[in-house]
């Protein structure tokens, strides 16, 4: 994988082999349960496994590559089952938050009652996926360890914003304390889950509590930085380049309508009286004015200064692994998410926010 071409290939070729394993999982699941909850989960499932195959998913090709670097080369059915897994927990965790929103499909109290099933539904096939696999029994219990706590953070995080990161507490927060509080939210919310992803190839590879602990610190790291680019990406006005297989920024501005203190509405926050803004449903004007305000001022600095330094720090622990070019290909990934994110470069070419 010496290019970004390559990569891209590699990553929708992967997709592609998990998406299949998952249909077979769903389409089983599915042949158990009522016309009317089916019709409704399917259509939440097909939207994200139709954009899915659009653009690859990144965390597959994550697992991929920290499988290779552990010494697998050729991933077999289990394998495959494990990231579907993974994917199945994520899409149990999307399915929370929108019923929590009332975002997406939900239009009406029996979808909203549907979405909370539903999240429900795909946590628990996630870890029928993990035990319906022939891997060792402790292999097995490790992987839904890192499960159950990636779920249990997400249930933190959601708490957590809910009670510390709202307009509600404005005034009550500093710099520095928004800082602590919003890097926490973004490793609750996603670092957990992508060190659980990341831990996943050394786990099924077999590999010691020291190389899983190293794998899982860099994934952290990244799904830290991943969850603080993508709230970046909620003031992304450009819909071709708001939709994306990772995250959908459809629902642009939601957090500052919601009311939720990111550290890109913090910064806004200096030049700008949010409150007139926040908790309401704002117009696209209002959206045009707020992102002409964060581009002038340069209010998506600190957020790419943060995300620099969970890359460098990836990098420099993965050197402590030994060499390979699946190791410098894990190291590519990060480098290309964190440099060439899509809304980063939508924000240098659209806008000539320069960095």
């Amino acid at each position: 994988m010496k290019n970004r071409k390559t990569y891209e290939k590699e990553k929708m070729k992967i997709t592609k082999e998990v998406s299949k394993v998952m249909d077979n999982i769903i389409n089983q699941a599915f042949s158990e349960m009522d016309l009317v909850s089916v019709n409704f989960m399917k259509k939440l499932y097909d939207g994200r496994r139709n954009r899915a195959l659009n653009g690859g998913r990144l965390r597959d090709i994550v697992v991929q590559l920290s499988l290779n670097s552990c010494g697998i080369k050729r991933l077999n059915l289990d394998h495959l089952k494990i990231i579907a897994a993974g994917e199945f927990y994520n899409m149990s965790s999307y399915y929370q938050n929108w019923h929590l929103d009332d975002k997406k499909e939900v239009k009406t109290e029996v979808d909203k009652k549907l979405c909370h099933i539903a999240s429900h539904f795909f946590r628990e096939l996630a870890e029928k996926t993990i035990l319906d696999t022939a891997l060792k029994d402790k292999i097995k219990l490790r992987l839904l360890k890192e499960i159950s706590e990636s779920n249990e953070a997400i249930q933190v995080g959601q708490s957590f914003e809910l009670n510390f990161l709202n307009i509600a507490n404005f005034d009550k927060l500093n710099e520095s304390n928004i800082k602590d509080f919003y890097t926490k939210r973004a490793y609750l919310f996603s670092g957990r889950f992508y060190g659980c992803s990341f831990a996943m190839g050394p786990i099924m590879a077999g590999k010691s509590e020291k190389i899983i602990e190293l794998f899982k610190q860099v994934g952290s790291w990244f799904g830290t930085g991943a969850q603080i680019i993508n709230d970046a990406g909620d003031f992304c006005l450009n819909m071709n380049i708001a939709k994306n297989p990772e995250k959908d920024y459809q629902d642009q501005f939601a957090d500052l309508e919601k009311g939720t203190i990111t550290f890109v509405v913090w910064a806004l926050s200096q030049f700008v009286d949010i409150k007139q803004y926040a908790g309401k449903k704002l117009s696209n004007t209002e959206k045009e004015y707020l992102l002409k305000a964060m581009l002038k001022n340069r209010c998506f600095d600190s957020t790419r200064k943060i995300t620099n330094d969970y890359r460098n720090k990836m990098i420099k622990q993965l050197d402590n692994l030994q060499k390979s070019e699946y190791v410098d290909e894990l190291k590519m990934v990060i480098k290309t998410f964190f440099n060439a994110n899509k809304f980063y470069v939508n924000l240098r070419e659209e806008y000539g926010y320069n960095w």
